[in-house]
């Protein structure tokens, strides 16, 4: 007996191997179809697929819009036009390229064969702050990997290039010694960096600000305050005081203007004591409660009396020189900081009653706006203030390093490493710096950050066209913003 079908002779004409035939409310569909096995049930299943389209008495099988763009999506042959277009970051790469020669010419002349190895993953770290396994990626991307042809450069082998680097410290020095300059002023501090590897025996438990006793590193840096440039930097033991150290800083990097300069925190008898046995210059400000201070003095008025005052910026500083046996002793003030701190202290009596009082006021309202520093320096007061108060580019330094370039931790499995990974960082430092020096001679600081500017040179691209090279449009504003600073990218 011939097996009977509900579907009509001219709908199963329509149907081909691999397709199923469905009638849908008095309307006839193909599908796509297939068979697997199901493990569970141990036996053939079918399994039914896109919709190909509908079958018609009249017409036949008409296939889907759908089914039939996505057919020839996977036929369509993309024309030689775009097929050849290739694009790369182009303003950024130039710019290294091109406006850093003092940082360039001295890493060839100490790494000749390695300095652009080292200089592209400065730019990994500057644009991207990438990590390791990623750099090879960015390079890809980037006019600098294409210039230097490091475009394939596997990340297996960076891996083992920064220890190459880690363990050319001489090399490194050699390097850093070409920015101490004689007769420069060289402003020397510490931070700490956190390191997650137990293998690296530097890192040891140590505090820190955040009250933090994770395995850390220390990094003892001296900056230029001549050329505006972090030039040197050595990693210390994470739980050893800067003291002990600064003393072989100083000598490797053979500069011979170095002043330390620290935050209150740092002062201490045993500290003061170990600086003046190791002949080392230092600025640091004494707490508003030490003992060393006299206050009194301010009631007698010997500190606003004569012609004991300098300009700093647009604000007048009075000075006077407290009587210390110790060490030098002198308290600044600035009453324009005197009257923002009393009215400060004022408003928080009627928001936080229960921490600030008007009898503390009294008590405490001699100490406003002023600061006084210990040191071992000769000169004017004014000299000293300044001096400290270039602490700031420091200050600028460790926030470039740790939140621009995201380099506060390291996750280095060896030491060699570490050191290499070091130096990657340092060189884009100085490059951070270099941006940062340009916006605030141009004065340019209070509309643009160092970020800002990366970002601009970044989005500037070259495009491959059919074989040639093209810059691609920059607009008018990103490019009256890069001519302010100098660079002229096109």
């Amino acid at each position: 007996m011939q097996k009977k079908t509900s579907h009509p002779e001219w709908a199963i004409k329509c149907r081909r191997p691999g397709t199923e035939l469905r009638c849908l409310r008095g309307r006839y569909y193909l599908y796509e179809v297939s068979c697997f096995y199901d493990k569970e049930k141990k036996k053939p299943r079918k399994k039914t697929g896109k919709l190909l389209g509908k079958v018609t008495e009249s017409e036949g099988f008409v296939e889907s819009e759908k089914y039939k763009l996505a057919r020839l999506a996977k036929k369509m042959v993309v024309p030689d036009l775009f097929s050849n277009i290739s694009v790369k970051e182009h303003g950024l790469s130039l710019f290294m390229l091109e406006e850093l020669k003092f940082i360039t010419e001295p890493l060839k002349e100490t790494f000749p064969s390695a300095w652009g190895r080292i200089f592209s993953l400065a730019y990994c770290r500057l644009a991207h702050q990438s990590a390791l396994k990623n750099m090879s990626y960015h390079l890809g991307r980037s006019w600098l990997g294409h210039e230097l042809k490091l475009s394939n450069w596997k990340a297996r082998d960076i891996s083992l290039f920064l220890r190459d680097i880690g363990r050319s410290r001489e090399l490194a020095v050699n390097y850093m010694r070409r920015f101490v300059n004689e007769g420069d002023f060289i402003l020397a501090d510490a931070t700490e960096i956190l390191c997650k590897s137990a293998r690296i025996t530097l890192a040891r438990r140590g505090y820190n600000s955040h009250m933090d006793y994770q395995g850390q590193i220390g990094l003892l840096y001296l900056y230029s305050s001549q050329s505006r440039l972090p030039v040197y930097y050595r990693v210390i033991p994470g739980n050893l005081r800067e003291v002990k150290a600064f003393k072989q800083c100083i000598m490797e990097s053979r500069a011979q203007n170095v002043v330390a300069i620290a935050d209150k925190g740092f002062y201490s008898k045993q500290n003061i004591e170990m600086m003046t046995k190791e002949n080392i210059r230092y600025i640091i400000p004494l707490r508003r409660d030490s003992s060393q201070i006299d206050y009194s003095i301010m009631d007698r008025g010997l500190v606003k009396n004569g012609d004991n005052y300098f300009l700093y910026g647009k604000r007048v500083v009075w000075h006077y020189e407290l009587p210390a046996t110790e060490h030098r002793a002198i308290l600044f003030l600035d009453d324009k900081l005197k009257l923002e701190e009393e009215t400060d202290y004022i408003l928080r009596i009627t928001s936080c009653p229960e921490e600030h009082s008007i009898d503390d006021f009294h008590r405490k309202k001699s100490r406003f706006g002023t600061m006084t520093i210990a040191t071992n320096l000769e000169g004017s007061p004014e000299k000293i203030y300044t001096a400290y108060k270039s602490r700031m580019s420091i200050e600028i330094m460790f926030d470039g390093l740790k939140n621009v370039l995201d380099a506060d931790s390291s996750y280095m499995q060896n030491e060699e490493a570490l050191q290499g990974w070091m130096f990657i960082n340092h060189i884009a430092l100085q490059i951070y710096h270099s941006i940062y020096t340009r916006l605030f001679e141009n004065d340019m600081l209070n509309k643009y950050s160092v970020s800002d500017i990366i970002m601009m040179l970044s989005d500037i691209r070259k495009a491959k066209i059919n074989g040639s090279w093209i810059t691609c449009e920059i607009t008018k504003p990103v490019l009256a913003t890069l001519g302010k600073l100098g660079f002229h990218i096109t």
